[in-house]
């Protein structure tokens, strides 16, 4: 695990802080969600209360990615430059928080 890894969770609160999000009963889906600037935005939306779906072409950094991010977040492992698997990540709906 990197420095980048670590990160994310205090930089997903630095960020809800800072922007006042409030997304209880929302869904988010984010496409490269699994590492970087993808990663610290699926952890800000979990974070401010939405149920995220992390997308990523990498199922093991997906997975790891949920795991740091704990609270609200599931993956699935996709490319969104192919055509068939957009429609199969449409086709995942999580549920919503309440």
């Amino acid at each position: 695990m990197n420095s980048t890894t670590n990160r994310a969770p205090q930089a997903a609160s630095s960020i809800v802080r800072y922007m006042y999000l409030r997304l209880e009963g929302k869904v988010a889906l984010v496409a490269g969600g699994s590492r970087g600037s993808g990663r610290t935005i699926a952890a800000a939306f979990a974070t401010a209360g939405a149920n995220v779906m992390a997308a990523s072409r990498n199922a093991e950094a997906c997975v790891e990615a949920a795991n740091t991010i704990e609270k609200n977040c599931k993956w699935v492992a996709s490319n969104v430059g192919h055509g068939g698997q957009v429609e199969a990540l449409a086709a995942v709906k999580p549920e919503p928080t309440k």
